[in-house]
């Protein structure tokens, strides 16, 4: 194969070479501040055993130079291997960032495979080169981005003058490539999964209920921990509690109170769902047949630096706010009554004998002392106590003995290296239901904010945060939610590929009618991930609707894009890509009396 008959695979080979030069160097200078492992140990652990043989073939080649020994196809495990606890606060966009290293890898794949009588196109050459020249520049490599960029690729002899661009709003024309075929709709792509399709899918399945989970009344969705997990896009908030909470278990140290605190449909109680399953079936998905769980495991489990082999055995508590009350009838086996959260936590955590621990104070109604917790946490061994929607619990308490509880419980919880406290609490009026709610969530909130003054008064070195939050799912994460939960998995990436591409250059023709930002390469990155909705939805609904209290984010995405996939499917949308005008305003439609509940209704003028 010459440079003249191929001069742009030759071209993406020079970009190549360039990038495995740069990345390498790079993975390596983060991986080396990897604490208790040395530099060899780290990428060995890291690659599969293929790669690992293939890494140890090449070191001993290479007399120990490691970059050198690093290639394309070994990056993407280095990086989600260790994403948590080293990569992913070096990049603007983590998630996009991830996409890319996986995407070179796949571009050095197939030159190396494609062994074709074909050269390749300059429109796909020019997209990949982009593509390595912005991974350069997102690891503060702008000259080798800037070489990789001056690349030239070979482009025909020119033929007609090109189209004028379309009107802002018009979705592309065909493009054919050679002989491809024209653009194909999404519904030719990628499958809707049933329960969206049919319209069965239930909206009270969208509301996660940490209680039915645990007494397992939950729908399969959330119930099972394979198929819960099967449908989990483990964002960087989920991923960080997961680590945390393993991590301290296991008595490696790590904050022992975490408070989980995002906006209304945020993902507080679905984050604490998947650390009840991971602590309650962790062997059943460190084994899953599914190699995602499996991989979404090992990486939780690196980031907890805890070998998954020799993990303890946890026990988890729930105590769901919505669930308790003190008027309960609930009993233990011998007839003492649960109703307080104090007797409900000993008698789960310990049966009967846990329950003896705090039964003075759970009988007469008074929050119990540090030394009748601390001989809870002895019996019960490592323990995760899980905390959900305590204050429409506490509002119709004494405020002062649940505020005083949970000094106690926090107090105790740190005098113990593997229990960890995950408390989950609203941020706004709306959710906390009132004046009352809000009482008490202030009082519950300066109860674990007083922890780190504790922490510092005692100057241990396992200090504790007042408040570790579970991050919101960002714009980036939030296709990424979205596509896992609706779509089915298969997706036929040639048809993505030509749409997506058709929409960037519509964008590039069109400097003057579409945002900058459309024009630059990230975008079409970013119409990839998203495929087959436009990016544009997943902004407005995230940046501005979100602003709205009673917009619940994450699941009210979820809900209004099944609503609207729902809908287009039963029209046979022919749309090459989900677009806003795609979304159902129709009188009455699910979508636009949703629109209406938050706006008001004086706009039902304006939707029918």
């Amino acid at each position: 194969m010459t440079t003249a008959q191929y001069p742009n695979r030759d071209a993406l080979w020079q970009g190549l070479v360039i990038y495995q030069e740069q990345m390498s160097r790079f993975l390596v200078y983060v991986l080396r501040q990897k604490p208790g492992s040395r530099l060899e140990q780290t990428i060995a652990n890291s690659l599969t055993d293929p790669q690992r043989q293939h890494f140890a073939d090449k070191m001993r080649e290479c007399d120990g130079d490691v970059p050198r020994c690093i290639e394309i196809g070994f990056m993407p495990n280095l990086v989600e291997r260790n994403w948590w606890e080293l990569f992913r606060h070096r990049f603007d966009q983590p998630t996009i960032a991830r996409n890319r290293i996986r995407t070179i890898r796949d571009i050095r794949n197939e030159l190396a495979h494609d062994t074709g009588r074909q050269d390749v196109a300059p429109e796909k050459a020019q997209a990949r080169l982009y593509a390595i020249a912005e991974a350069l520049a997102s690891i503060n490599r702008p000259e080798q981005a800037g070489e990789v960029l001056a690349i030239p690729v070979d482009t025909p002899a020119a033929g007609p003058p090109p189209a004028a661009a379309p009107a802002p709003g018009a979705e592309p024309a065909p493009q054919r490539a050679g002989s491809a075929a024209a653009l194909k709709p999404w519904r030719e792509a990628i499958r809707p999964k049933e329960d969206v399709t049919e319209g069965s899918f239930q909206e009270a399945h969208f509301a996660a209920d940490l209680h039915k989970v645990f007494n397992g009344s939950a729908p399969a969705m959330y119930g099972d921990p394979l198929e819960f997990f099967h449908c989990t896009y483990i964002t960087s908030g989920i991923g960080d509690l997961l680590a945390a909470a393993t991590r301290r278990v296991n008595g490696k140290g790590g904050n022992p109170v975490i408070q989980t605190k995002t906006g209304f449909g945020g993902g507080k109680t679905h984050s604490l769902i998947a650390l009840y399953h991971l602590i309650n079936s962790g062997d059943e998905l460190l084994q899953a047949r599914d190699a995602g769980i499996r991989d979404d495991m090992a990486r939780i489990m690196a980031a907890a630096g805890v070998d998954p082999e020799q993990r303890v055995t946890a026990k988890v508590c729930v105590l769901q706010g919505t669930w308790l009350s003190e008027t309960s009838d609930l009993v233990t086996e011998a007839g003492d009554s649960r109703k307080t959260l104090w007797g409900e936590m000993a008698w789960q955590l310990g049966g009967q004998a846990g329950y003896e621990t705090v039964g003075a104070a759970a009988r007469r109604g008074t929050a119990p002392g540090g030394a009748e917790l601390d001989r809870l946490f002895r019996l019960a061994g490592p323990c995760v106590i899980l905390v959900d929607e305590i204050v429409n619990y506490a509002r119709n308490a004494d405020l002062d003995t649940i505020a005083t509880f949970f000094q106690n419980l926090t107090e105790a919880v740190n005098r113990r290296d593997n229990v960890a406290l995950i408390v989950s609490l609203p941020v706004s009026a709306t959710e906390a239901a009132g004046e009352r709610g809000m009482e008490a969530m202030t009082k519950l909130e300066n109860t674990l904010r007083s922890m780190d003054v504790m922490a510092n008064l005692e100057n241990t070195l396992n200090r504790m945060q007042a408040v570790t939050q579970v991050a919101q799912t960002s714009n980036d994460e939030a296709f990424a939610v979205v596509r896992r939960r609706l779509f089915q998995e298969d997706c036929d990436d040639a048809v993505r590929e030509a749409t997506c591409q058709a929409f960037y250059r519509m964008y590039q023709r069109g400097a003057g009618d579409y945002p900058a930002e459309a024009r630059e390469t990230r975008y079409l990155e970013r119409l990839r991930q998203c495929y087959p909705i436009h990016p544009e939805i997943f902004d407005r609904l995230y940046d501005d609707w979100s602003l709205y209290h009673q917009f619940q984010r994450t699941r009210g995405v979820l809900r209004m894009m099944a609503q609207t996939i729902n809908r287009l499917c039963a029209d046979d949308d022919q749309s090459l890509l989900i677009m806003p005008g795609n979304l159902p305003l129709s009188e009455n439609s699910p979508v636009s009396q949703e629109l209406v509940r938050l706006l008001g209704p004086q706009w039902n003028a304006v939707m029918g």
